[in-house]
């Protein structure tokens, strides 16, 4: 596949344009991004999908975006129906821990916070709450859900902050709030796929899903 028209593929997956998709992935292609020039980390084009769904997943209610979100949605399962019924690609959760370097967070395995547990205990913080907190902080989206589900209280302050402080703050150090939303829904406006989608863009996509996935779950058992 050309360049050219890997770009396009590319773009189309990251706003959910089944028609481009179609017209692109009808010649072969190399499923998988490179999101570093030394090829360390890769995504399957799925994940694109996948991210998506997590960075549309939130509560909208209220937002100037609200409208567009139910469209995009439905246009996000039809592509994820296209890569695993007409493409049969083996899809599956994309392992953003993994992915953690590309939008600048800290080793979720090397965590301060999991450093600073027992100080936390110290300061009288219950201990599934402290253990929510630095879960939700490692992307062990597992290990949250379960947490959840034994009564851990999201909303526990943890260093003056709960879990949606935290994920807030981490989602300022990126782009995304504003670029990925504007992409997304001038496409969504305008039907327009965009040429490209610039690394960096990716890179805080990514990192906007890892975070909007726990928000998801929080929302969905809290």
């Amino acid at each position: 596949m050309k360049r050219h028209d890997r770009e396009r593929l590319i773009a189309a997956a990251f706003v959910s344009d089944l028609p481009t998709i179609k017209e692109y992935a009808s010649e072969e292609f190399d499923p998988y991004l490179w999101l570093s020039s030394n090829d360390l980390y890769t995504l399957p084009i799925w994940g694109l999908t996948e991210t998506q769904k997590w960075i549309l997943g939130g509560d909208w209610t209220g937002s100037k975006y609200e409208t567009l979100v139910s469209p995009l949605i439905q246009k996000n399962h039809g592509v994820m129906k296209f890569w695993q019924e007409d493409m049969h690609f083996p899809v599956k959760d994309v392992d953003y821990q993994k992915l953690h370097e590309v939008f600048f967070c800290d080793d979720p395995m090397d965590s301060y916070e999991e450093e600073c547990r027992n100080e936390f205990l110290e300061f009288g913080c219950r201990e599934i709450d402290v253990d929510l907190w630095i879960a939700v902080n490692k992307f062990d989206y597992v290990e949250v859900e379960r947490l959840l589900k034994l009564g851990a209280n999201p909303e526990a302050k943890i260093e003056d902050t709960d879990c949606r402080d935290r994920i807030a703050a981490e989602c300022g150090f990126l782009d995304a709030c504003t670029t990925v939303y504007e992409t997304l829904f001038s496409y969504q406006k305008t039907g327009i796929v965009p040429r490209r989608i610039e690394l960096e863009l990716l890179h805080d996509f990514i990192g906007f899903g890892a975070h909007e996935k726990n928000v998801c779950i929080i929302a969905t058992i809290f």
